[in-house]
């Protein structure tokens, strides 16, 4: 017979299970010090401070790589066995992990989860999204110039920051965003 109740020996374990799954409380009391993520556990978050100070302490004994988790050392092993556990329900494909057979099934079921905020449109891969993205160019207010995303023209914009206290200080600014050069060397050959 099959039960829905999950018993736990101690009190600790139960309020793990409850914060752990974010169905139950959605609590999430461990909180990145660098990033401000939060997180159910204090054992996901040590593994996520790894993204912060670059250690990878699981080393493939076959080749040079190395991961963070040792899922993702799992996985990679299974580039130098060829094994292919994940299989298609829609045909025959075998794929190497459970996102790969998640974007493989999009192609049959026609799913498409990534979502441009720029013009709304679609994406089956979020990698097409990211290609998709790059076609939209956002332009600066202050001298024209053409960014690729919103970040990219925000970093630009700093750079207007400098007040200019004159006028012609402006102009002389914006001459260089034109790629005027109306004040430049002459040389003159001396007889």
């Amino acid at each position: 017979m099959f039960s829905l109740f999950k018993g736990f020996c101690c009190k600790g374990n139960l309020k793990q299970h409850m914060r752990t799954h974010l169905t139950h409380t959605g609590e999430r009391p461990f909180r990145c010090s660098v990033c401000s993520k939060d997180f159910p556990e204090m054992c996901i978050l040590k593994v996520h401070m790894r993204t912060h100070t670059g250690e990878r302490p699981f080393k493939c004994p076959l080749c040079t790589k190395d991961f963070t988790v040792t899922g993702g050392l799992k996985q990679h092993m299974m580039t130098h066995t060829g094994e292919k556990p994940f299989k298609c329900s829609f045909c025959e494909k075998e794929v190497r992990s459970l996102g790969d057979l998640k974007r493989h099934e999009r192609t049959h079921t026609g799913e498409k989860p990534f979502r441009c905020s720029v013009c709304q449109r679609d994406f089956r891969v979020q990698s097409d999204l990211k290609r998709h993205e790059r076609t939209h160019t956002f332009s600066c207010s202050t001298c024209g110039k053409e960014a690729a995303t919103e970040q990219q023209l925000k970093l630009h914009a700093e750079t207007h920051a400098q007040d200019f206290l004159q006028k012609s200080s402006l102009k002389r600014h914006m001459r260089t965003h034109a790629g005027e050069k109306p004040f430049g060397w002459s040389v003159f050959k001396i007889i």
